[in-house]
């Protein structure tokens, strides 16, 4: 790149190197002409080099292919062939001709010929490497603070050099940057009254009815999955690719203040949350404290439980607010029910007193179905019901286990020949049972986790069943067996089993009531099948009449 015999500009010591892309980099040079540039380029430069700043003071570890070297067109030739990675602004002297063998790395060069001296275009590179260096230090420093928000649109306005605001779910402004005089009625109100109510007729779409705006641009900050907040840039013209570059850091540190002010908002309106965030990570709790927090959230003391898990992230674009969930969520179970998220999913926690039919599969699915999938198109899959908190985590397991193998059990029935008809896209997702991709699992997984199988088999409807069965002194579940795999004939159940066939069809409709069951469903009855055979798997080594004496 040419030896280094003076350096007239000295480089500080940096804490944090800058993050300048190609399109920041080419509205830099704007200013000057701009001969030849890559057409379309995401590289990003952390460091730049030059005939007055020697390679020597690269930092550490810092790429090549990292660092922007700023040279004349007799120095340039030989480094691009000997360094592939090598990226350079190579620059002209006002009657300098373009070079022939520039042709060969268009994807490589940014072409200057200033009419200024070299080293003021020089000098002017550092400077905005500086400035961006100093800049993203304060973000980082600023998305940490209790106060950061605001701190974080005080310190970006030179960079953007546009009005900026955020609002949350509820339309209310957290922050904006103050010394940039909003530029519509609606956001100088908002700035007044700290509400934001966007003017009619103004859309980021394109609509028939709607005049479109290209100088707004919105990002939404997504926690736990859900939109929080909006970021809104009202610009004088729309923002260049390069502007858009420096948004999106800056609302990566936006999103981290968001999280840290979710985070305290959550202690407060939702104190619940966090309990069963801790107990899905299998974090230690006494069981005083489980049973007052429970009571608190008024479960009942002898409860049944099931998780639904929905995935926020795979419904209608753009994602709905929790604002707008929350309604829809807690009408699930006669909102018998605690929704908190977790991991970009929305957990949705129902309780009923234990021995009811409430948190059945079948009125479980109509409320996803009626409240969720329809309006919004969103996914969901469910745990098995569970009697005790502390088993949340398995169950947490098993809606995810079920999430996951969605796509090869909705494969399996798609090509089963009772399929009914086949789903199309438009179709509103079914909620996914972790029942119903049990035997996927058992037969796919490598390394089972023993307690996670003791979770499995003590909650299936066979083994709740035969545990009545064992209390009662009964032999429902041979009925029922009997009864699935004669398909439903009571007569032939009733000649196998020495029973009066009114009997038979009593204790097969009392089950039917226990469990909210409809055997009359081809598909209830093949869900059935594949429960017993969970069941029979279970047993291990015994057979079946040991099983039903």
């Amino acid at each position: 790149m040419g030896e280094t015999t003076s350096r007239p500009f000295a480089i500080p010591e940096l804490d944090h190197l800058p993050t300048i892309t190609m399109s920041m980099m080419l509205e830099q040079l704007e200013c000057f002409n701009v001969v030849a540039a890559p057409v379309a380029s995401r590289r990003v430069f952390r460091w730049f080099e030059s005939p007055f700043i020697a390679a020597a003071t690269r930092p550490e570890g810092l790429r090549s292919g990292q660092t922007l070297h700023i040279c004349r067109a007799s120095d340039a030739h030989e480094a691009l062939q000997t360094d592939s990675n090598l990226f350079a602004c190579l620059v002209l002297a006002p009657d300098e001709e373009l070079p022939s063998w520039t042709a060969d790395f268009t994807d490589r060069l940014v072409v200057v010929q200033p009419a200024d001296s070299f080293m003021y275009l020089v000098y002017m590179v550092q400077c905005y490497f500086m400035n961006m260096a100093l800049w993203e230090s304060k973000l980082d420093h600023f998305a940490t603070q209790p106060d950061g928000l605001q701190l974080l649109f005080e310190s970006s306005q030179s960079m953007l050099g546009e009005f900026a605001l955020c609002y949350d779910a509820a339309d209310q402004v957290l922050a904006y940057t103050p010394d940039i005089e909003a530029p519509t009625k609606a956001l100088q109100m908002a700035v007044k009254s700290s509400h934001y109510s966007p003017e009619p007729g103004r859309s980021s779409k394109s609509t028939n009815n709607l005049r479109v705006d290209h100088r707004q641009t919105k990002r939404a900050v997504v926690v736990d999955g859900l939109r929080f907040a909006t970021v809104l840039v009202q610009a004088r013209e729309p923002l260049s690719q390069g502007k858009l570059d420096m948004l999106d850091m800056l609302c990566k540190r936006i999103d981290l203040a968001c999280k840290t002010l979710w985070h305290d908002q959550v202690k407060s309106t939702n104190p619940y949350h966090f309990f069963f965030s801790r107990l899905i990570e299998g974090a230690p709790c006494s069981r005083d404290d489980i049973d007052e927090q429970l009571g608190a959230i008024g479960i009942p003391p002898q409860h049944q439980l099931k998780l639904v898990l929905f995935d926020i992230a795979a419904g209608k674009k753009p994602a709905p607010l929790l604002a707008e969930l929350a309604p829809a969520v807690k009408r699930i179970n006669h909102g018998d029910c605690y929704y908190f998220a977790y991991q970009g999913y929305l957990c949705l926690l129902c309780y009923a007193v234990a021995g009811d039919s409430q948190l059945s599969d079948k009125k479980t699915t109509e409320d996803v179905r009626r409240y969720i999938a329809e309006p919004y198109h969103i996914p969901a899959s469910a745990s098995m019901i569970f009697e005790d908190i502390t088993d949340l985590d398995l169950a947490y397991k098993q809606a995810l286990i079920a999430h996951n193998l969605r796509d090869i059990v909705e494969a399996e029935a798609a090509n089963s020949a009772d399929s009914a008809r086949t789903r199309s896209a438009d179709d509103a997702p079914e909620l996914m049972p972790f029942e119903a991709c049990v035997i996927y699992y058992l037969v796919g997984a490598r390394n089972k986790d023993d307690r996670f199988l003791d979770f499995i088999f003590s909650h299936t409807l066979m083994q709740k069943i035969s545990e009545e069965d064992r209390q009662n002194g009964t032999n429902n579940l041979e009925i029922f067996w009997e009864y699935i795999s004669s398909e439903r004939n009571a007569s032939v159940v009733a000649e196998r089993m020495h029973m009066h066939r009114n009997t038979v069809r009593y204790r097969i409709d009392k089950i039917e009531r226990r469990f909210d069951l409809d055997l009359s469903s081809q598909q209830v009855r093949e869900k059935m099948i594949i429960d017993f055979k969970v069941f029979f798997l279970m047993q291990q080594r015994t057979s079946l009449k040991q099983l039903f004496e």
